[in-house]
């Protein structure tokens, strides 16, 4: 063997036992601060090497969506150990805690905040597409955009749905026709309700729709902004769809690149954006040359453009709040109707309130677009709140602790007792286990039943818009137009049927909770005279 040969192998395997002992010097320290700090010894998973390669292997193959993920990833793993945290190892013995456990996401996200980081993973996974923005920054530059943010979301301008009710007709004209039973069948609304909140979201954020719907069954406008809309639109979902097969993988860019295709949909997409930026900064300049710089913006983009002249953040407030926003409101109506379709007893329950709250269709006693009148109708915010309980749009989370700190509950013999957490390790929290804890929940907890919601008031252990400062600041934007939705679909419809109800619901991962298949919906029309 050759003289160099033999001074690769003594450097690696010199490396090696470096890491080695230096890792283990870091726990024995990290114990013996945790013993001072009154932690013990947290449960330890087998080495997690193994089922990573196996989850790359299916990613890869094709075969990960054909699988229940979150029952055998996510929940299966807390099962085995016998308990909602523990700790687990990699290949090279770097560890992360998983938890399920109400009082240590309440640490995490609230108590502890400001022991925690987002850490590097959620900007890499968006890369090339949304830039420093709320969704990915840290520190002072996230209350920074934060505060920006907060005073238009906190406006009754955010219960405005004149958008969301123009482009919810324009769903339910695109429908299929009812036969002369009075029945609509078997339609996936899935990406009919991708395009509703496309289209919705972009006319609250942007100030013009780009109308998906209409382009998608039946074109409106002009050819050239057609185009142009549905560039941006199939762009954004390509963008995305490319960010969640990197948090499939949780693998570094340099082993992941971006290809081409990705590169060239984030260029649509932030080109689009810079236009819309610029006839905002146009707007604003005449706003002020009008002498009427005090009047209300409804339109996120112009507001922004009052407080700060730079395009470039302009844009990737925006396109932060779109990402963050237009999935996560389509999954949760989508859940929600297909649960409802799962379950005609409780989908007759919720339409007699709704008509005896708002009155039929076409004799009105309230407005349905009315969001006093939306949040006065309790039982539609208790399916909503009931679908994002079994199906959360953010399945599992996490945060990195930026120095040693102590969890409240996970260590010991019981596992309750404080346990220590290492600098620069990452803390996953899974929303899916701990929502469907029979502990917390009941026997009942895998099962659709707004009704619990009748006596149970939110808290630490229901996270679908998260908790503490980073607590979602669209969160009753959402609300509003999922409430909106279904109790126009009730007031519409006197029946709708899940078509594979027979089925168990699966969903895909990405970057949120989907469903897998879509969502297949027979509805029949009230009133048709036939059932």
């Amino acid at each position: 063997m050759s003289p160099t040969i033999l001074l690769v192998l003594w450097f690696l395997i010199s490396w090696v036992g470096y890491k080695q002992l230096a890792n283990w010097l870091r726990w024995r320290a990290l114990r013996n601060w945790g013993i001072q700090n009154g932690c013990q010894d947290i449960t330890k998973s087998e080495n997690t090497t193994i089922s990573s390669i196996k989850k790359y292997f299916l990613v890869f193959n094709g075969d990960l969506n054909k699988r229940d993920f979150f029952e055998e990833f996510v929940r299966a793993p807390f099962e085995k150990i016998g308990g909602y945290t523990y700790r687990s190892y990699g290949l090279f013995d770097e560890s992360h805690i998983l938890t399920a456990d109400p009082a240590n996401i309440q640490a995490v996200l609230s108590g502890k905040f400001q022991d925690y980081e987002l850490g590097p993973k959620r900007k890499r996974k968006y890369e090339g597409l949304l830039g420093d923005g709320i969704f990915t920054s840290e520190g002072e530059q996230w209350r920074h955009f934060r505060g920006q943010l907060k005073p238009f979301f906190s406006k009754d301008l955010v219960g405005e749905l004149d958008a969301a009710s123009k482009h919810l007709d324009i769903l339910l004209r695109a429908l299929p026709m009812e036969d002369p039973q009075g029945w609509v069948h078997q339609v996936d609304i899935m990406p009919m309700l991708l395009n509703f909140t496309m289209d919705s979201s972009t006319e609250f954020l942007f100030g013009l729709s780009l109308n998906s719907q209409s382009t998608t069954y039946g074109s409106n406008g002009t050819m050239e902004k057609v185009n142009e809309y549905e560039k941006f639109a199939q762009a954004m979902d390509e963008a995305l769809e490319y960010a969640g097969r990197r948090f499939k993988l949780e693998l570094p860019s340099w082993l992941l690149p971006s290809p081409k295709e990705y590169k060239e949909a984030c260029k649509t997409v932030q080109e689009f954006t810079q236009s819309s930026v610029q006839m905002a900064l146009q707007q604003a300049d005449r706003k002020v040359s009008n002498g009427d710089r005090g009047e209300k913006n409804t339109i996120l983009l112009h507001e922004l453009a009052t407080s700060t002249r730079d395009p470039v953040e302009l844009g990737q407030q925006v396109l932060h709040l779109l990402a963050a926003g237009r999935e996560t409101t389509a999954a949760a109506i989508a859940y929600s109707v297909m649960l409802l379709g799962r379950h005609p007893a409780e989908y007759a329950r919720l339409r007699d309130i709704v008509l005896a709250h708002f009155g039929p269709e076409d004799a009105p006693t309230q407005d349905v677009a009315s969001i006093a009148a939306l949040r006065a109708c309790k039982p539609l915010q208790d399916v909503v709140y009931e679908a994002l309980r079994l199906y959360p749009a953010i399945a599992v989370s996490s945060r990195v602790a930026k120095k040693d700190t102590v969890l409240p509950t996970g260590g010991g013999s019981d596992g309750r007792q404080p346990f220590a957490v290492r600098r620069g390790e990452e803390v996953k929290y899974a929303a899916y286990v701990m929502h469907r804890r029979h502990d917390i929940w009941g026997a009942d907890a895998d099962e659709f039943r707004p009704r619990r919601w009748e006596t149970r008031k939110l808290g630490s252990d229901i996270i679908p818009f998260s908790i503490g400062p980073r607590t979602c600041i669209g969160n009753q934007f959402a609300l509003n137009q999922a409430t909106f939705v279904l109790a126009k679909l009730a007031l519409r419809y006197d029946r709708i049927e899940h078509a594979e109800a027979d089925q168990p619901i699966t969903s895909r991962v990405t970057a949120i909770l989907m469903p897998t298949d879509g969502v297949r919906i027979r509805f029949h029309r009230a009133n048709s005279g036939k059932a």
